[in-house]
Formats: C-alpha cells, structure tokens, sequence
C-alpha cells in the first residue's frame, strides 16, 4: 500500500498468552518481508501493559489478546475501536457516535443493529486485524465435575470432585 522503506515498531509480550512471541516474531517477518523496516520490541509483561496503557505515547502496533468476560460487544468497541479507547488506532466520528448509540440503546434489537453496523463499519476500514481467535482447551480428571464457561473463567465454587 505505498508504504515500503517506512519504519514501524510492533510491540509484543512474552509468556502470557500461547506462543505469543512466536506470533508477534512471525507479523514482524512478514511486514519485513512486503518491504517495512520492524522495530521489535519484545518486552516482560509489566513494561509491555506500561506501553500499552500509556496514552501519551503510542506505538506504531501492539499486540493484544482480548476477551469479552460480559459477552456484550460495548467492552470491545469502546475500548479498540472508539476514538480515545484504551487501544484504538482511529479518530473515526461515525464509529464513535454509532458505538456511543450502542451503549444508550435499551431495544435489544435496534442495539445490535447499531453494533453490526460499527463492526462493519471498523472491519471495511480495517481499524483492528484479527490474527487468531483462541480456543480454551481443558484436561480433566474423570473424577472432577466441571462445565467450561463461555467467558472462560475458572471459578473454584462451580467445581467439584466426585467421590465414587
């Protein structure tokens, strides 16, 4: 897209997530690859939230793992696609008032209508690129009564071992 020779810093993390170095090595090697000069800047977890919550200084792309721990999609927008979001990338004002509608919209179905079209809206103008979609994956005993939940959270109090 015209923008060979431009130099570019990704920031990333290693150890929290599965195989996150090796991701955020493997973007940094394909932008080499179309002709970008990377800075790699691969960091321990508590200078990397440092760099990623810092809203003076931005870098050029960070690498973030995300969940929905509510499943309602105003955490999502609000926070990396709204103009001022801890980890947006633009200064859309349609995206802005469309997600702001979202948030005061009591109808369930005009609301989604509103979020389908900020989604639409963000995914056209490429504002986030999505890179994989994680799956939780659990062993467990036999003896262990357990259901995963949708928002991934291992909560003691809904565990049980069996006795027989």
């Amino acid at each position: 897209a015209g923008a060979a020779g431009a130099t570019i810093t990704l920031v990333g993390e290693s150890g929290r997530w599965l195989n996150d170095e090796i991701l955020v090595e493997a973007i940094a090697g394909y932008w080499t690859a179309v002709g970008l000069n990377v800075q790699l800047d691969i960091l321990e977890f508590g200078a990397y939230l440092d760099i990623l919550f810092d809203r003076e200084t931005r870098a050029d792309a960070i690498f973030v793992s995300s969940s929905n721990d509510l499943l309602d999609p105003d955490r999502q927008l609000t926070s990396y696609y709204q103009a001022g979001g801890i980890g947006a990338s633009n200064s859309d004002p349609e995206l802005s008032d469309l997600i702001d509608a979202g948030r005061v919209e009591l109808d369930p179905e005009a609301r989604e209508v509103i979020y389908q079209d900020a989604v639409a809206l963000a995914y056209d103008n490429a504002y986030m690129v999505w890179l994989i979609n994680n799956q939780d994956i659990y062993g467990l005993s036999e003896r262990m009564q357990w259901t995963p939940r949708v928002d991934s959270k291992l909560l003691v109090a809904e565990m049980s071992v069996a006795t027989s």
